[in-house]
């Protein structure tokens, strides 16, 4: 295990990060390699810096440009990535990050400096850490989410068992409206839920079909019939 680790810092604006960041430097075994503004541009600067640690702002990536949680972990698999929100968020959305791929999740106006060192240590030993009152039911949530239901085919492969059955209802819903032509907005309007929240879902439900682009959500749901869900 690497006794010193490199951390990228993500985020459209410096301000509010910089008190993190120069927590983050004053610990002898991380130190903060750059920041990056530019969603575009993140996975080259992680592979650039070699990057162990990404911290992101929850905000970045929500326009949908840059590369979401599972493109991260895809380019770079042992990268930790912490997320870090400037408002607490509801239990659904954490947990969907965690499923995506985040090892942490910190709300920057609750955690302290002791929160944001076990994260980074956390989660550069390949663990999730989690700060929030309903941490049991996150680690029983997300630990069940993230298993990939298979069986057998008969020749010996493996297939996933059903169509869409690892998806539940909230994310088909999603998926439905988005096939037939709904943007995030929309979506977030008609299930009332924030646009945030929408993008959550959205990601995590690239994840679980194995999409790498936001344009085969709607051809995976047409061609599935999802779209009628």
């Amino acid at each position: 295990m690497k006794s010193h680790h490199s951390v990228v810092i993500a985020a459209h604006s410096h301000l509010g990060f910089e008190a993190i960041a120069a927590l983050i430097n004053s610990h002898p075994d991380y130190s903060i390699a750059t920041y990056q503004s530019d969603e575009t541009l993140l996975i080259d600067t992680l592979q650039q810096h070699a990057a162990d640690v990404l911290v992101m702002c929850y905000q970045f990536g929500n326009n949908g440009s840059g590369p979401t949680i599972p493109d991260i972990k895809q380019s770079m698999p042992d990268i930790a990535v912490v997320i870090v929100s400037a408002q607490p968020r509801d239990f659904e959305t954490v947990c969907l990050l965690y499923q995506a791929g985040a090892s942490a999740f910190l709300c920057s106006t609750t955690a302290n400096q002791h929160a944001l060192f076990n994260a980074l240590e956390y989660a550069t030993h390949g663990n999730n850490y989690y700060t929030n009152s309903h941490k049991d039911k996150l680690i029983e949530t997300t630990v069940i989410s993230t298993t990939t239901p298979i069986t057998s085919a008969g020749n010996g492969k493996i297939k996933q068992e059903a169509v869409g059955s690892n998806l539940g209802t909230r994310e088909k819903q999603v998926l439905s409206l988005i096939a037939q032509g709904h943007s995030a907005k929309e979506v977030a309007r008609i299930l009332h839920i924030s646009k945030n929240t929408v993008e959550v879902h959205r990601r995590n439900i690239m994840i679980k079909l194995g999409l790498r682009k936001s344009t085969e959500l709607t051809r995976y749901a047409i061609e599935h019939k999802l779209d009628e869900f």
